[in-house]
C-alpha cells in the first residue's frame, strides 16, 4: 500500500517539474532542458501515476489496462533518452526521421497489447519472448549508442566541468 503512496507521490513531483519547465521561461531557455526531456519527465510521471492508481482501480480489465499503459511507458523512455542527450550534445533540430527511433516501441507496444487477445498459453509464453527477445538488444543498442555519442563528444575534453 505504501508503495503505491510512493508512486503517487513521484508521479506528483514529476508533473510538477514538467509544469514547471513549462510554464518558466528561465527552464525552458536552458540548454539542458528540450522537448525530449520533457516528454521522458512526462511518460516516466504517467507511468509512476498509473501504478499508484491501479490499486484503488476494482474493474480488473481496466486495471491491467492500466498496468499495461504503465509497461510502454519504460519502452518510449529508452529511446527518448538518446535523442535528449543527441540534442544536448549536437544541438540537432527535429525531424520526421527521428520518429523512426519509437517504431520498435510501437511493435513491442503492439505485440504487449496482443498478448491479451490470445488465451492459449503457449501463444501468450511465445509473446512474452518475442517481446523479451526484442526489447534487450533494443536497450542494449540505445545504451551502446549513448555512450557512443558520450565518447565521441567528450574526446580531448574535460569530464568534469567546473
Amino acid at each position: 500500500m505504501i508503495t503505491y503512496l510512493l508512486c503517487l507521490i513521484c508521479a506528483f513531483m514529476g508533473f510538477l517539474t514538467t509544469f514547471s519547465i513549462l510554464i518558466n521561461k528561465k527552464f525552458r531557455s536552458s540548454g539542458f532542458i528540450n522537448r525530449y526531456l520533457i516528454v521522458a519527465f512526462t511518460i516516466s510521471s504517467t507511468r509512476f501515476f498509473l501504478y499508484g492508481i491501479q490499486t484503488y482501480l476494482t474493474n480488473t480489465t481496466l486495471r491491467f489496462m492500466v498496468l499495461n499503459l504503465g509497461e510502454i511507458a519504460y519502452v518510449i523512455i529508452v529511446p527518448l533518452l538518446f535523442l535528449y542527450f543527441q540534442n544536448l550534445l549536437y544541438e540537432t533540430k527535429w525531424n520526421r526521421k527521428m520518429l523512426l527511433h519509437l517504431v520498435v516501441p510501437i511493435i513491442i507496444s503492439i505485440l504487449n497489447y496482443a498478448r491479451f487477445f490470445f488465451i492459449d498459453e503457449q501463444i501468450v509464453r511465445q509473446l512474452k519472448m518475442a517481446i523479451f527477445v526484442v526489447y534487450i538488444p533494443f536497450t542494449l543498442m540505445y545504451v551502446f549508442l549513448t555512450l557512443r555519442i558520450f565518447n565521441i563528444q567528450m574526446k580531448g575534453k574535460a569530464i568534469l566541468m567546473r
